[in-house]
């Protein structure tokens, strides 16, 4: 027979899915040889699907017969719908004709088998009740259906082939470990190996197999993860999600989990965001090169064209196409055939509006025409605006009119709710229309540009199209740029000489506000454009009314290549001016007008604020590989092109939904200083700036848990860095004028004690063990134990400190003091505080930094050589040697705590792990990072924790690698498992995300997602 197998289905999703993969699972089937060798066949030859097999076109009816007689098996695809299916019924009455009973399998995807099964494979040819071979692939999502196929097939496989199930299962378990043997090893050793395993059974030769094809799994995921991240990177955030999840262990797969896979998954799901920056949320992928795009204004679709003419309507939310209509085309009266061209796309409340030199036509989500209107001629040029809900078009027409060949232009305004006309308007100028179109929020005035001849002015003439009058605004130059209707309800236009724009010379460029009801000027603003051969800046406008310090102002804002002139809206006078170092290609403002957003065609998008003088630095962010052409903010969302791509990248600021909360504080958040020992509060830290006062400032104490502030107090005179807590109920905040100031949670009162006459430096260092604390001024040095705030030594010599040092440690036992004289040529000592003396113990080389570990055994010395010593802290004997570079008043030298490593970074920003029984590097940042000013170890997890003002990386110890990097974090709570991020005056909490969690969001959004054929082939993925 032709066909192995006929497969009978219902066009239902779920089952044109289950058809599809049967169909591919048993043609591509792997027989083992011995199963081929018993029934003489290599795989089963061919399976019939009515899709993949009947031409367009074809009398549907006589196919399936043919099909059906060549067909030796008929596989009924069931749910509860395949009884009402005509066709299905029908088929399978035509292979019972043809064939009888015995030959039919059935597949259950859905319901019971009872409400599902057709009856006439429920019961023999007698009406006896009969049970049919029946493969179940039910499951809630197509993941479940999909682990169910693997085994399935090989039931259904079984039945067509005539071999017993369990053996083909089996053998096929049989196959597959050959597979692996072979992918593992060299023939010769999976000869050896399957000789020692099968006859021998050597443990030692089978664990050797496991542990290369265990490092092979982990290789693999690394390569997936790193491609998670090249897919992120470009702005694909669903394709960075399923290559991370193929590389983590689940209950289909028994892979060892690394670190890596956590991390890109992590990064894809966009976790631990609080809504600070632009984070790449997914692509638009068009056939072509990118034309033209327009975002609606709630920001949730997205109208687009490229060059081929193709118009795509997008949802933002979800990435899906809601339509492609293909291009549409002129069959010209000399018989050729032209591709109508699209002159704008647009929205109006209802529809999706698109101008073309055919027609103006508007469709629903679905591509279906609501609308067309249709002009005599053809139409020149568009615009929307989906605000006023209008849109104007110049219809030009050329042909005889009484015998005599003209040529008109028309101009019309347009419904685009209804496609109906609203106004058509003559030329009352003996010139033409231009391409500059501007229509106001009301849709009460449109107004376009008229081109002229060189010796002639240059005209913009607004239309009000409720009392059909027009006025006429001489423009400054003959070329216009750019022109909007401001928020006021005037007309703005930038315009510059034609030849100017040409040159590659500095030449001005003027900005117009226009009066609508009289055309009258009412002021002109100039701006130095400083041009550049093949110039890829384009000049914008936009306007807006914002608060600026308590006070109602407007602004309007255009550019020149390299700079955005901010004036005033109502004067024009020049009130700040942004300039860049790369090509301008667009400029706005946020909704609310306190941001102006610029971007430039080196990739990146800066905000700035309106308020002069003020740029958002950490609002910069790289857009896309390769040049921007134009994007497009709305809301939270941007949308933006590249040059020569076919693909709309979309951004977003988003909020990580899992956050446990957002705490506003009075002030900016400057660092988190202290945990309590139990974890249950931390305290913040805001800076007072009084005039050019730093050294004061306000402390919040928040409950980890919920985020409430549990109490708020500010200390004068202090360092922010030398807060601590002493128990879990107090705080303590040492002054420099002598004071030091404790604070009671429970009670929420300050008290200052007042324990040294003197005024005092800082608190230069806190024992390791959290008993001491070392204060220090300009003679005397004290030692205070804590909790009790006591003073314990005292010392005032001051020859003893050998006068000026650094790095300075105070060791466990309250002692001793190993300090840096910057005096002595950066010579170490070691001071005894109850002697008052000190003694020299490294004058060999200069010392740039140093650290002791935490039970004061060992003692790190970096030196000005390059060279970052280790030595055993009683007999100094020097235990071993690393080539490193510190920076004497940043950067880290922190044992472990069980001292088997360092942490470090040094001069080169790399932090590094090296492991000092190993002695070696065994972990390094894959790049540089600003000072660590925080590092934590989390027993429980066998984790680092490192931090800066900028974010916190999470290290699993156990594999040496990166679980995940966290914007704005800057504490992590082990005993809740909860990280702490802070952002301006805001304070937020997240639970720490572990693999499993991971996995369950990432099922929850893409479970039912696949790559595509040609996305495994961009990642290299089988």
């Amino acid at each position: 027979m032709k066909y192995d197998a006929f497969i009978s289905y219902r066009h239902l999703e779920k089952d044109m899915y289950v058809a599809k993969r049967v169909h591919r699972a048993l043609e591509t089937a792997k027989i083992p040889r011995k199963i081929q060798k018993e029934i003489g066949r290599k795989k089963i030859d061919r399976v019939f699907r009515d899709q993949e097999e009947l031409p367009i076109g074809s009398d549907l009816g006589s196919n399936i017969e043919a099909a059906l007689s060549e067909a030796k098996y008929l596989v009924v695809i069931c749910s509860p719908e395949t009884k009402n299916s005509y066709w299905v019924m029908k088929e399978i009455d035509t292979f019972i004709s043809m064939h009888g009973r015995e030959n039919i399998l059935a597949v259950l995807v859905d319901g019971e088998p009872g409400d599902s099964f057709p009856p006439q494979i429920l019961t023999d040819e007698a009406g006896n009740p009969v049970e049919p071979l029946a493969a179940d692939v039910r499951g809630d999502k197509k993941r479940d259906i999909k682990r169910k196929l693997k085994t399935e097939s090989l039931r259904l496989a079984a039945a067509i082939l005539q071999v017993d199930y369990d053996d083909l299962k089996q053998r096929n378990k049989e196959r597959q470990m050959h597979k692996f043997l072979a992918g593992a090893i060299s023939i010769a050793t999976v000869i050896t190996a399957l000789a020692v395993a099968f006859g021998l059974y050597n443990a030692y030769n089978l664990d050797k197999i496991n542990a290369e094809y265990q490092q092979k799994l982990i290789n693999e995921s690394k390569v997936l993860a790193q491609k998670s991240d090249d897919a992120l990177e470009v702005g694909n955030r669903r394709v960075s999600a399923l290559l991370a999840m193929e590389g983590l262990p689940t209950e289909e797969n028994d892979r060892p989990l690394v670190p890596e896979s956590v991390y890109a998954l992590s990064n894809a799901l966009d976790c631990y965001d609080i809504g600070a920056e632009l984070h790449y949320d997914k692509i638009l992928p068009h056939n072509m090169q990118v034309d033209e795009f327009v975002e609606s204004l709630d920001g949730t679709r997205v109208v687009s064209y490229d060059t081929s003419q193709y118009v795509y309507l997008w949802d933002l939310d979800t990435g899906e196409k809601l339509f492609e209509l293909p291009p549409e085309y002129n069959y010209l009266d000399y018989g050729s055939v032209d591709v109508v061209s699209i002159k704008a796309a647009g929205f109006s409340d209802n529809a999706v509006v698109v101008i073309s030199t055919n027609a103006v036509t508007g469709y629903d989500e679905k591509g279906e025409i609501l609308y067309q209107y249709v002009p005599e001629g053809e139409v020149s040029n568009g615009a929307i605006n989906q605000m006023a809900n209008k849109a104007v078009i110049v219809e030009r027409f050329d042909g005889l009119v009484d015998d005599e060949y003209v040529t008109t232009k028309t101009f019309v305004v347009i419904d685009t709710t209804t496609g109906e006309v609203i106004k058509k308007c003559d030329d009352h100028l003996d010139m033409s229309y231009g391409y500059n179109f501007a229509i106001d929020y009301n849709g009460k005035y449109v107004a376009v540009d008229r081109n002229v001849d060189a010796d002639q002015d240059n005209f913009f003439t607004v239309y009000n199209l409720e009392t059909d009058e027009y006025v006429d605004c001489k423009l400054a130059d003959d070329c216009v740029l750019e022109a909007k209707f401001t928020v006021d309800g005037q007309l703005a236009v930038a315009s510059m000489d034609y030849d100017d724009l040409l040159s590659a010379n500095d030449a001005p460029m003027y900005c117009q506000k226009f009066d609508v009801a009289t055309g009258q000027e009412l002021w002109k603003a100039m701006m130095d454009d400083t041009r550049a051969a093949m110039d890829t800046s384009y000049t914008r406008l936009s306007s807006t009314i914002t608060d600026i310090d308590g006070e109602e102002c407007g602004r309007l804002v255009f550019n020149t290549s390299r700079a955005v002139a901010v004036l005033d809206l109502y004067t024009g006078e020049l009130v700040n001016t942004i300039t860049t170092d790369a090509s301008i290609q667009r400029i706005g403002f946020n909704s609310s007008g306190s941001y102006i957003y610029v971007g430039t065609n080196d990739g990146r998008l800066t905000i700035y604020s309106t308020k002069p003088g003020i740029t958002i630095s950490n609002g910069v962010t790289e857009v896309m590989d390769n040049t921007m052409i134009d994007w497009f903010m709305c809301n939270s969302t941007v949308v933006a092109s590249s040059y020569r791509g076919a693909n709309l990248i979309v951004m977003r600021y988003s909020n990580d939904e899992s956050c446990l909360y957002e705490t506003e504080c009075e002030r900016e958040i400057g660092k988190i200083v202290s945990v309590s020992p139990d974890e249950s509060s931390y305290l913040s830290s805001s800076t007072l700036r009084n005039g050019d006062d730093y050294s004061s400032y306000e402390f919040n104490v928040i409950d980890s848990k919920t985020g409430e502030i549990k109490g708020t107090f500010t200390v004068s005179s202090a360092s922010n860095q030398d807060a601590r807590y002493l128990d879990d109920d107090n705080i303590v905040v040492p002054a420099t004028d002598g004071y030091i100031y404790v604070f009671t949670i429970s009670s929420g009162k300050l008290e200052p004690r007042r324990l040294m006459e003197n005024t005092y430096t800082a608190v230069t260092s806190y024992s390791a063990n959290g008993k001491y604390m070392l204060y220090t001024g300009s003679a005397d040095k004290i030692v205070l134990s804590l909790p009790d705030l006591e003073i314990k030594y005292q010392a005032s010599n001051y020859d003893a400190f050998m006068g000026s040092y650094d790095s300075v440690i105070l060791a466990n036992n309250g002692k001793t003091i190993y300090y840096i004289s910057s005096t002595k040529q950066n010579s170490l000592y070691k001071y005894s505080v109850a002697k008052d003396k000190a003694t020299p113990i490294i004058e060999d080389y200069q010392v740039d930094k140093c650290a002791l570990s935490d039970d004061n055994s060992l003692l790190a010395v970096a030196g000005k050589d390059g060279k970052l010593r280790i030595y055993d802290v009683k007999t100094m004997e020097c235990l071993d040697e690393i080539e490193f570079y510190a920076k004497s008043f940043s950067g880290l030298i922190k044992f472990s705590s069980d001292n088997s490593k360092l942490y470090l970074q040094g001069a080169d920003l790399y932090f590094k792990i090296y492991d000092l029984n190993e002695k070696k590097y065994v972990f390094k940042f894959k790049g540089q990072t600003n000072e660590l000013d925080y590092c934590q170890y989390d027993e429980k997890n066998n984790r680092l924790v490192v931090s800066n003002f900028m974010g916190m990386s999470i290290i699993d110890l156990n594999q040496m690698g990166v679980l995940s990097s966290i914007n704005h974090g800057l504490v992590y709570l082990p005993k809740n498992n909860t990280v702490v991020c802070a952002y301006n005056n805001y304070i937020y909490g997240f639970k720490f995300k572990e693999v499993d969690e991971l996995l369950k969001m990432a099922n929850e959004k893409y479970g039912d997602d696949e790559l595509t054929d040609l996305e495994k082939l961009d990642y290299g993925v089988e």
